[in-house]
């Protein structure tokens, strides 16, 4: 143990899942977000060993919440030690979460992860050689610390790790509750990127696209470009910020510079991961103007599809699909790559259609406290209630906007035919 690190945590392991030989303890601590940050080279030993890697848990992303978000930020780190390793300790997990209410109305502050909005995995990074010892000593660590609430609200957990939560969690005698969980895309790797990409829709789809493509590159040069360079990173960055905020996300609200803090956020968590290599910005571009772009980040042997934009006035032309078969290919030509996340809200859109593989996620609490389950498992009706309520207004006000654009189309025919009529007025 590192001189002035208190055991926060500590368990030993057998020769069971994880285990490391006789005499390995776990042990695991809190800490702030720039105290994260100067474990480079131990956090970059993990991601190689991550059982599911996550950009949202870099450094970089960290500092970038803590800065601008204001909102407290906590990182559980677990530690491994024994008479077999040659370091003196070994990263073995690493957790963000968020001291809050993820709702106004939330009746208990918890534990939140993912840590902002603009993260879409909550998975903790965890040694996939000592996967449970090290989940099991940072729930120990959360539960202990006098300074953190009992409740965890962990959503977009990789589910391939469920069965293990739930094995630690009964050990301990910690209660959990689903309270959701959803599908979405993801790319594996595939031999031949050019025939994966034709197989991914009909022969008359192919050739439409085929033909977009020919038509944009006979109006001026047409390319596609990577930037990978920081400076270039950041150039490419403010071209993206203005690209999404001219689209359907401005009049939502939900692009990246609809708010200051959100976009002072972007701009330093890119910043950080340009300098660590881990981040690409793609481009469609006519005459060197921005078609479409996205965002990739990287995290260990992990891909993340974060964030797209496209010129809607070339919207006719599909930029966004072209964009998507450049990236796809790029991607699959990769082999540091072995999985894409497509970082998708639901199962729909270009990726969905695109990439036939799918990841399930889910949605958990859990009562770190508690002796029993009543409480954790009303908490959880609680929310699905919340959620199903959500959706239905999110499906009525949609199917209101469609009714009102209905009525806009058949209105347009009438104004034209009053103009005809009545031409002096």
């Amino acid at each position: 143990m590192p001189p002035g690190m208190a055991p926060v945590a500590a368990t030993s392991t057998g020769l069971g899942t994880g285990a490391m030989g006789i005499g390995t303890s776990h042990w695991a601590e809190v800490v702030d977000a720039p105290t994260f940050a100067s474990l480079e080279a131990p956090w970059r030993a993990l991601c190689a060993r991550a059982a599911v890697p996550n950009i949202f848990m870099e450094p970089a992303f960290a500092l970038a919440v803590a800065e601008q978000s204001g909102r407290q930020l906590r990182v559980l780190l677990a530690w491994q030690d024994g008479p077999e390793m040659a370091e003196a300790q070994r990263l073995v997990g690493v957790w963000l979460v968020l001291l809050g209410r993820s709702r106004p109305a939330w009746p208990r502050k918890a534990l939140i992860s993912p840590v902002s909005p603009l993260a879409y995995l909550g998975t903790p990074v965890l040694d996939r050689d000592a996967l449970r010892p090290a989940l099991r000593a940072l729930l120990i660590a959360a539960r202990t610390d006098p300074t953190l609430p009992g409740l965890v609200q962990l959503c977009d957990l990789n589910a391939e790790l469920l069965p293990d939560f739930r094995a630690v969690l009964r050990e301990e005698r910690m209660h959990t509750a689903k309270i959701g969980g959803r599908w979405r895309a993801r790319l594996l790797p595939h031999p031949d990127p050019k025939a994966f990409w034709a197989a991914s829709m009909s022969k008359t789809r192919r050739q439409g696209l085929e033909r977009q493509r020919r038509q944009l590159a006979k109006a001026g040069q047409l390319e596609f470009s990577v930037a990978r360079e920081p400076k270039a990173i950041s150039v490419e960055t403010e071209e993206f910020l203005s690209l999404e905020a001219s689209g359907w996300k401005a009049r939502r609200g939900s692009a990246l510079a609809s708010k200051p803090p959100t976009a002072a956020l972007t701009r330093r968590m890119i910043e950080g991961l340009a300098k660590q290599g881990k981040v690409a910005i793609h481009a469609l571009r006519l005459n060197d103007q921005p078609l479409a772009m996205g965002i990739i980040l990287y995290s260990g042997a992990s891909a993340f599809t974060w964030r797209t934009a496209f010129d809607e006035g070339h919207r006719r032309a599909s930029p966004g699909v072209l964009l998507l078969e450049d990236t796809t290919r790029t991607l699959l030509a990769d082999p540091a790559v072995a999985v894409t996340d497509s970082c998708n809200a639901s199962d729909v859109g270009f990726q969905a259609e695109r990439w036939p593989e799918r990841q399930e996620l889910v949605d958990i609490l859990i009562d770190l406290r508690s002796h029993g389950g009543l409480g954790i498992a009303l908490l959880a009706a609680r929310e699905r209630s919340l959620r199903r309520m959500k959706a239905t207004a999110r499906q009525v006000r949609d199917m209101l906007r469609s009714a009102a654009l209905r009525l806009r189309q058949r209105a347009m025919p009438l104004k034209t035919v009053a103009a005809r009529l009545m031409p002096g007025r």
